[in-house]
């Protein structure tokens, strides 16, 4: 990775702190906090965090966890919860970088 590239993706980053995450795990549940930090090895740090889950008897069922990390080898999917507002200027910055052409 350029010294660049590396600046842009630290940007990209930056700009997604203390947006509401929805992160899905490989064994199934789903974690939706906001998102504090990104540290060295992807692993991500969630504030007011609550796993949902789905039983017969409960179907929209929801826990409250607090701060909580999710190691990036637990990480299936992450999506960020955008207000309509939000959503083009985000959108844009998660659109993949284009290479630099010459």
């Amino acid at each position: 990775m350029t010294e660049r590239s590396v600046d842009c993706a630290t940007e990209k980053a930056r700009r997604l702190l203390h947006k509401r995450v929805q992160v899905h795990i490989v064994d199934g549940r789903v974690i939706t906090g906001n998102l504090s930090c990104i540290d060295k090895q992807q692993n991500l740090v969630l504030q007011h965090a609550t796993q949902s889950y789905s039983t017969i008897n409960d179907p929209n069922g929801e826990r409250q966890l607090g701060t909580v990390i999710v190691p990036k080898q637990q990480s299936k999917s992450c999506h960020v919860e955008l207000m309509p507002q939000e959503r083009g200027a985000i959108g844009k910055l998660l659109q993949p970088e284009e290479p630099p052409v010459g």
